[in-house]
């Protein structure tokens, strides 16, 4: 059954269609996270200034 319905051309499309969602899902997870990485950093870094004008 599973065989026969991944022969049929009209299962390909949808399951591009999921799988190019899941991929796009995918991209836009590691966008999120990278670009958060790099605001913490900064913003640590900004602290860091911040705490040792503080004290001197």
């Amino acid at each position: 059954m599973m065989l026969k319905m991944l022969t049929d051309p009209v299962v390909w499309g949808p399951l591009l269609g999921i799988l190019m969602i899941i991929v796009m899902m995918l991209y836009y997870t590691y966008l999120f996270m990278h670009n958060m990485a790099k605001e913490e950093k900064s913003s640590k870094s900004t602290h860091d200034n911040e705490d040792q004008r503080f004290l001197s």
